[in-house]
C-alpha cells in the first residue's frame, strides 16, 4: 500500500484514512480537487517530496 511507502522508504508516517481521503468519492459532487495535479501535489507535499517543475508551474 501507499502509505507503507512514505513510512518504509520516507520516514514520513501517512495513515491509509488519510490517503483515502485524498481520493474522489464516487457518490461526491463537488471532490475537494477538481484535477489530479492538485491531489498529486498536496500528497507530494504532505510526504515532503520535491514537487516536479511542471506542477510547480500549474
Amino acid at each position: 500500500m501507499f502509505f507503507q511507502l512514505g513510512d518504509n522508504c520516507l520516514g514520513k508516517e501517512i495513515s491509509a484514512e488519510e490517503v483515502l481521503a485524498m481520493m474522489a468519492a464516487e457518490d461526491v459532487v463537488e471532490p475537494e480537487d477538481i484535477f489530479v495535479e492538485a491531489t498529486l501535489e498536496r500528497l507530494l507535499t504532505r510526504l515532503n517530496l520535491p514537487l516536479h517543475p511542471w506542477l510547480i508551474a500549474q
